[in-house]
């Protein structure tokens, strides 16, 4: 009788997933979309969060400084954490920024990452900015908000 090795199911579950939030940060007219998946199907799955392994990227968090100057200028990134999917090429981490949170992922094979920012957890208004490391440095980014001001 041939036995299933449950990691590879976890692994392939998990791949699946992060497959269809790449799909999502791609083709996704609202980004609020590939937050709210990321936040509902990933970041609860003690799984994906023992995959990561703590990375200090200051690359990805100067991008993520210079888009969070744009929607909420007169921060500072503070206490950034930054986590690395390595086998998925894949970072997300979260950092204070004004007194707000602001909560991201990246995809290296992609160059393509989402930043939400709140001003607290309680604001229903969020901004949310799809963003390129490698086009950063020419201004390029689509920004979309939830919520009302």
């Amino acid at each position: 009788m041939k036995t299933t090795n449950s990691s590879c199911i976890f692994d392939e579950a998990l791949a699946t997933r992060l497959a269809r939030l790449r799909d999502l940060l791609v083709t996704g007219q609202e980004l609020a979309e590939a937050s709210h998946y990321f936040h509902e199907a990933l970041v609860p799955d003690e799984i994906f969060l023992r995959e990561g392994s703590g990375e200090e990227n200051s690359r990805l968090l100067a991008i993520i400084s210079g888009v969070l100057k744009a929607i909420a200028p007169g921060g500072e990134l503070a206490c950034p954490m930054t986590l690395r999917l390595e086998k998925y090429a894949m970072c997300h981490g979260c950092a204070f920024w004004g007194g707000g949170v602001a909560m991201f992922f990246y995809f290296d094979e992609l160059d393509l990452g989402l930043c939400s920012y709140q001003r607290n957890l309680a604001d229903p208004y969020v901004r949310f900015v799809r963003f390129s490391v490698s086009q950063a440095h020419n201004g390029w980014f689509a920004s979309r908000q939830r919520g009302s001001a």
